[in-house]
């Protein structure tokens, strides 16, 4: 599409930060597209401020933050996905974007239906399109599933909060950050960083105790081993984003969680400090 990705640095909530935004937006860029990393809306608002203030657009990827509706007064287009892993999700690969703009709506329409008029039979007005529509079985599994969405996010936000309390005497001593976003967030994942521990170290003591810990992007993207990134200019910007992604780590957390599985894994972290 012609378009380059221009990276940002994130601050502790892993989230882009704003202050960061002014150094990257020059006469080339079109577009700002923050993510709500692993379920928290951190910054959100303070990146369309910033956008806006230059003239562009806001594309927010909320794949991993179904159910704040607040997001879409803060962005042009909310991209959302079903991915089986999401917090909710269908059997197979699907998604859907939200706009409060009329000409997207029509737009998206068209690309994700070959670039066809939406109501008129193969009738083209666009060079080139996707197939991109959800199927009636995927829509089928979507709509069931919202049925029971707002208590499957209770949940979720119940043993969020739970390690928090938890986890806070740990956090208290410096030895790890527990999550800054602590309201606007859906809780896909639950990162902590370590302060003054190795992620390898604590994922290796977590097997010995049939836990599993794990870093769910292990690689950055202006790391990885494409050409883009390889011939990335602007990598030494990026230093601060390296620092906290080197300290990250997600501990377990899903809907069907039982608060007695879940006290057995802060005990593996607690024993893992001492």
């Amino acid at each position: 599409m012609g378009a380059n990705p221009v990276y940002v640095n994130v601050d502790k909530s892993f989230n882009i930060d704003p202050k960061d935004l002014g150094k990257i937006i020059d006469s080339k860029t079109k577009a700002i597209m923050p993510v709500c990393l692993y379920g928290s809306t951190r910054n959100i608002r303070e990146v369309y401020h910033v956008a806006k203030s230059y003239n562009l657009k806001v594309i927010i990827d909320a794949a991993q933050c179904f159910g704040i509706p607040e997001l879409i007064d803060y962005a042009d287009i909310v991209v959302l996905s079903f991915n089986p892993f999401k917090n909710i999700g269908t059997f197979g690969k699907s998604g859907a974007l939200i706009t409060q703009c009329n000409d997207l709506s029509d737009q998206a329409r068209r690309f994700s239906y070959h670039g066809f008029y939406e109501g008129k039979k193969n009738d083209k007005c666009l060079d080139w399109g996707y197939n991109g529509r959800m199927d009636n079985i995927q829509a089928a599994v979507l709509l069931k599933k919202l049925e029971y969405f707002e208590l499957n996010s209770l949940k979720r936000c119940f043993l969020a909060h739970r390690y928090i309390e938890k986890l806070n005497k740990i956090e208290n001593d410096n030895r790890i950050v527990l999550p800054v976003e602590r309201n606007e967030n859906t809780w896909h994942l639950f990162p902590i960083i370590l302060n003054d521990k190795k992620s390898a170290d604590l994922i290796e003591f977590g097997k010995s105790k049939s836990v599993e810990f794990d870093v769910y992007y292990p690689i950055l993207s202006h790391e990885f081993k494409t050409n883009y990134a390889s011939n990335y200019k602007h990598k030494d910007h990026l230093s601060k984003t390296s620092d906290i992604h080197s300290q990250i780590i997600h501990i377990p957390l899903h809907n069907h969680m039982s608060t007695y599985e879940q006290d057995n894994i802060i005990k593996v972290i607690y024993d893992f400090f001492r």
